[in-house]
């Protein structure tokens, strides 16, 4: 029996192994948490600011870093009564170790152990909700994105006239390459689109010309609605994913007007930073990339930058493709 004015020895072989759990413990959870941090940093950076990547990661784990905080001062805590219990108020090893025999230096120290689980059962509970939260939204989000998805079908369908035997969007890369090659005489993407779109209310109507431009309002809305309810719930990959779903669905020729088309709304509106934000986000997710390798059409890629640049004098081109999809050779 021990009376209370004893005071039992610890050796330092076993005041080491406590110590040394408690060490491993919190060094393997702020390990993989730190880590989890730094890999998303790291993807994150490739393709945004270092600042701009510390931002949004502070945003997306704000509650696990409030956590963390929590469970790092109660084990600060722990660690003190751990200290003042076994050790003699000492913070390191010491080699006379007693282990206290005072009732209140032993309730200090089950209350902080129980405020421990405590405060990680309701890190778990939390959890699991912030699980159940994110699987509610990306079920609305799909649901959603689904029903979206449907009807670029169905306006590529309102594109295409009866009365005219090609489609409209071969149609105007036909009317693209006539004007650069054998037309002489200055011209801009601007000029082109807005020619083309002319020639098809004479031809088809008034809406057959606006389907067609509608058609590509349509794909702006489509890749902005991926991009704009992305944050927290899809990670890159899944972006690019979506994204892709998107590109698939549309043929090189679809894909080339709908270039010029951004192209040309962009020498109307150079200055907007709304826009380049668009064509950033565009690139991040290759949307271009397989027009750009592909024979053919590369050299007719080329030609609309280079209009560009000869109306507007800009480098917008390394905001929407990568310089290197329009190299040869490459995969």
């Amino acid at each position: 029996m021990i009376n209370n004015n004893e005071a039992v020895t610890l050796n330092v072989a076993e005041i080491r192994c406590v110590y040394i759990c408690v060490l491993v413990t919190l060094i393997f959870v702020f390990l993989a948490f730190f880590w989890k941090i730094f890999i998303s940093i790291t993807q994150k950076c490739k393709k945004k600011s270092l600042k701009q990547s510390l931002k949004e990661i502070l945003y997306k784990y704000r509650w696990d870093i409030a956590f963390s905080i929590g469970i790092l001062s109660t084990i600060i805590i722990f660690w003190i009564l751990l200290a003042h219990t076994f050790n003699q108020d000492e913070l390191l090893i010491n080699t006379d170790t007693l282990i206290s025999t005072q009732m209140e230096d032993w309730g200090g120290f089950a209350t902080c152990v129980t405020a421990i689980f405590a405060l990680v059962s309701v890190f778990l509970a939390f959890k699991a909700f912030s699980s159940q939260t994110l699987a509610a939204k990306r079920a609305s989000f799909d649901a959603t994105f689904t029903q979206i998805f449907a009807q670029h079908s169905i306006l590529y369908k309102k594109v295409q006239c009866p009365s005219m035997v090609h489609c409209h969007f071969a149609g105007f890369r036909r009317y693209f390459q006539f004007r650069i090659y054998y037309n002489a005489g200055p011209v801009t993407n601007q000029q082109i689109w807005e020619e083309y779109n002319r020639r098809l209310q004479i031809g088809c109507g008034e809406e057959c010309s606006s389907n067609f431009k509608n058609y590509f309002k349509y794909i702006y809305k489509e890749v902005t609605y991926i991009r704009d309810n992305s944050d927290g719930l899809l990670n890159d990959a899944d972006q690019r994913q979506y994204v892709g779903l998107i590109e698939g669905q549309m043929n090189n020729d679809e894909l080339f007007c709908y270039l010029v088309n951004l192209l040309e709304y962009y020498e109307k509106n150079a200055d907007n930073q709304k826009l380049i934000s668009y064509f950033e986000y565009l690139k991040q997710n290759a949307f271009f990339k397989e027009i750009c390798k592909t024979d053919g059409y590369k050299d007719d890629v080329k030609k609309v930058f280079d209009l560009l640049n000869e109306s507007c004098r800009n480098t917008v081109c390394n905001s929407l493709i990568e310089q290197k999809w329009l190299e040869y050779g490459k995969p």
